[in-house]
């Protein structure tokens, strides 16, 4: 039986931002918060690593919209949905790349813009255009209002140590 020396680990974060959408000045950050990775973004994960999401030129899933929601709790990798979702969130990702500074880092960025209905919200979840949740993260203050720019910067960090 071979023995494992390494291990791989999925680390996700999530960041907060407010700009004023006049000239882009940072209003509000609200600093890196540890995000829930679930078990169907671990699965598609193994797809991608093993081709079988991609046979029959059906490619395998990757998040690509951010949906925010009210609800309150603890993220668990079960989680298909999110407590409270607000449907009329949903914004695609504007960027999806790895990380300029760290090639082992996966980037997405999404901007909501002025149409995206103003409120507060407590939770944002990472989805496939599928509607698969990939990442959840609860116990934030995402503020979105007409007079600025919210963006989340949702960054997963793969390991291998």
């Amino acid at each position: 039986m071979p023995t494992l020396l390494h291990t791989v680990a999925i680390q996700g974060r999530v960041r907060i931002v407010t700009r004023r959408r006049a000239d882009q000045a940072i209003l509000t950050d609200s600093g890196w918060h540890t995000n829930t990775v679930t078990n169907a973004a671990l699965a598609a994960m193994v797809q991608w690593l093993t081709g079988t999401g991609n046979i029959g030129y059906a490619a395998a899933p990757y998040p690509n919209y951010v949906e925010l929601g009210t609800g309150s709790g603890t993220p668990e990798p079960t989680d298909t949905a999110l407590f409270a979702p607000v449907a009329v969130t949903n914004t695609r990702v504007a960027i999806l790349q790895p990380a300029a500074d760290n090639p082992a880092q996966a980037e997405w960025i999404v901007a909501f813009p002025a149409s995206a209905p103003a409120g507060s919200y407590t939770e944002a979840g990472l989805f496939t255009a599928d509607g698969t949740l990939f990442a959840h993260v609860a116990g934030l203050t995402i503020e979105l209002s007409a007079s600025t720019t919210t963006s989340l910067q949702w960054v997963w960090t793969l390991s291998v140590g």
